[in-house]
């Protein structure tokens, strides 16, 4: 099961495209710019940098779009 935090405008996209291609079995966070959510200090232990998005796979958060990718899907 993974869990990715995404937002609309970013490149968590190609993300939720390869999830889908691969049948993974997923949930969604929706990550609230108008709000900051991302500069949070929740957000922030998943991704210090509070970049958008970050994907937990095996229980650990993985972010940067490639990683997440090769992680996720190697």
């Amino acid at each position: 099961m993974y869990t990715l935090y995404f937002a609309p405008d970013n490149a968590s996209l190609v993300v939720r495209i390869v999830l889908e291609e691969i049948g993974a079995n997923y949930n969604t966070w929706l990550v609230d710019h108008r709000s900051n959510e991302q500069s949070s200090e929740a957000y922030r232990k998943l991704n210090p940098s509070g970049l958008i998005p970050v994907c937990i796979i095996d229980g650990k958060p993985v972010f940067e779009t490639a990683a997440i990718l090769l992680t996720g899907t190697g």
